[in-house]
């Protein structure tokens, strides 16, 4: 995001300097209207919603080692505990792969 001009604080999927989260009902029908154009479907039993963003974010940026404080800030949870953002964004099973390094690897502490 620094490549496009946003401060520390912009929230993913907003307009630059909107320091208002993206609502869960904009994102969804974004989401669903852009997969609907793909023929894209959820598989059986599952809807994909506007929280599917952060889900994908959240493990993806946790899989690769991001800190959960950084996570929460970066999906628009930084007001919810890191334990909230664990237990209902973060798929513990997700295994870092060439994609997460490429978009959250600069999120990373790495300590030496």
């Amino acid at each position: 995001m620094a490549l496009a001009g946003a401060a520390p604080e912009q929230y993913l999927f907003t307009p630059l300097s909107d320091k208002i989260p993206l609502p869960t009902e904009v994102a969804t029908a974004w989401m669903r209207g852009g997969l609907y154009l793909l023929n894209v479907q959820a598989p059986p039993g599952y809807l994909y919603s506007g929280h599917s963003h952060r889900v994908g974010t959240a493990t993806s940026a946790r899989a690769i080692g991001c800190q959960l404080d950084a996570i929460a800030t970066l999906i628009g949870m930084r007001k919810k505990s890191t334990t909230t953002v664990l237990a209902h964004y973060v798929d513990a099973l997700a295994e870092p792969d060439d994609a997460c390094l490429e978009l959250y690897d600069h999120y990373v502490v790495y300590r030496l």
